[in-house]
Parts: C-alpha cells; sequence; structure tokens
C-alpha cells in the first residue's frame, strides 16, 4: 500500500509542477499585455491632451510654398 501511495503522490507532483508552469507562463503573457496596454493608453490620452488644451492638431494638407 505504501508503494502505491508513494506513486501517486509522485504523480501528484509531477502534475502540480506542469500546471504551476502553465499559470507562471499565462501570468507572464498578462503582464506583458497589460503593460502594452498602458503603454498605449498613456498615448492616446497624451494626444488627446494635445489637442483639448494645447490646441496641436496634425496638419491637415501640405502647402506648396515656392519661393
Amino acid at each position: 500500500m505504501s508503494i502505491h501511495w508513494h506513486h501517486q503522490m509522485y504523480l501528484l507532483y509531477k502534475q502540480e509542477k506542469i500546471v504551476k508552469e502553465q499559470h507562471e507562463h499565462t501570468n507572464a503573457i498578462n503582464r506583458q499585455l497589460l503593460m502594452e496596454y498602458s503603454e498605449l493608453q498613456s498615448g492616446v490620452s497624451i494626444f488627446q491632451i494635445s489637442q483639448e488644451k494645447l490646441l496641436m492638431f496634425p496638419p491637415t494638407k501640405a502647402k506648396d510654398v515656392s519661393i
């Protein structure tokens, strides 16, 4: 009975190790996506503030200036 119990504990340990690795991988991807999203949002907010408060707008069309 103890040999069977030892084998079951070993199998559980292997399964736990695999689940932990998958969890760490998922957390790493989640952190990366959150960082990319926050960078994107900060860029969008800076763009909106520049338009609203500083009245900075991108040029609509290039003008030909001949000298």
